[in-house]
This record gives structure tokens, sequence and C-alpha cells, in this order.
């Protein structure tokens, strides 16, 4: 698919936003009209984006690339790994992955004294097994802090309960990589 025009772009984004849409909103695959076409035929059930013609050079990782960019996503491993279209199109389509939510303190660190790594664990191993990089999300969201923070944290002790927090960011020995940002 080429980019001359701007009805081509529009087409290409549309099928996209049809793709992820349809999937966000739990519609079954037999609502892709193209992958409809493609069973009618009696051929194989190809991805919603395969059958849309949107993976490969046509994927929008493929067209950022051209450009010297990344495209990705904000996603959870919970969600790749319990959703195999979800996960097909990031493979398809993302060049970069953010975790929502799994790198963020809240998650991380449920307790004073404990930490929870095997989320953003999941989501790093995710993008090493299909090749695509990984970025680590802000650490410290006034949204995302744990219950315990704010009964615990004070004017003195806040930037010693932060550091502490950061001070095993990142360790290599839980994962084959590690963020390339963070």
């Amino acid at each position: 698919m080429t980019f001359g025009n701007r009805a081509t772009r529009r087409q290409f984004i549309s099928k996209g936003l049809a793709v992820s849409g349809a999937l966000a909103f739990g519609l079954p695959r037999a609502n892709f009209a193209a992958e409809a076409q493609i069973n009618q035929s009696g051929g194989p059930s190809p991805s919603p984006a395969a059958a849309m013609g949107i993976t490969g050079p046509g994927s929008l990782k493929a067209h950022a690339g051209a450009k010297g960019l990344l495209f990705g996503t904000a996603v959870e491993a919970q969600l790749l790994s319990s959703n195999a279209e979800v996960a097909q199109i990031v493979i398809d389509q993302c060049s970069i992955l953010v975790a929502e939510n799994s790198m963020k303190m809240g998650p991380m660190r449920r307790t004073p004294t404990t930490y929870s790594f095997e989320a953003g664990d999941a989501l790093v191993a995710f993008g090493d097994a299909h090749g695509i990089k990984v970025r680590g999300h802000n650490l410290n969201w006034h949204a995302q802090l744990p219950t315990w923070f704010n009964a615990t944290a004070s004017k003195d002790n806040a930037r010693q309960l932060l550091v502490t927090t950061s001070r095993p960011l990142p360790d290599t020995s839980r994962a084959s990589s590690t963020p390339g940002t963070w």
C-alpha cells in the first residue's frame, strides 16, 4: 500500500482503527469484512490486520521505520497473554511497547518491603521474544502510588522512599533485556 495520496492514507488508518476498535469492543472476528470474504472462499483465517493488508511492509511499524521512527502502544502483558488477536496486532504493528501500569510504583511495590516485577518482566519478555523494544514508564505517578505511600510518606522520608523504590531498577537478572529508556 503506498501513500501517494490522502485517500489511500485515510483508508489505511481507517482499516487500522477498524481492527483495533473491533477488538477493543469485543466484536467477533466474523465482523471483519475482509476476513469474511476470505473465509467464504474456504481459505485459512488470517489475523484481522493481515486480512486487511496492513501487515509486513504495509504495517504501521514498517511505515514509521521508513521515516526513522518507532510506532508502538501502551499495553499490559496480561492482555497480550490472554488475547491472541491483540497480541498478533501488537507483533504485526509495533516496534516499541510501554507498560500501561505494571512498571509504576503502585503495582510494583504493594507494601513498603515487597516488590513485584512479574508483570513488567512479562512485558519485557514479550518484547524480547518478538523483537519489540520496551520503554519503561513513569515510575512515580500520583494516580498509581501504592495505598501505603500516603500514610507512610512524610516531608522527611518521601525522598528516601522514592529512592529505595527505584534502586532495584533495572535488574538484568530478572529479564533478558531491560527497557531501552525509562
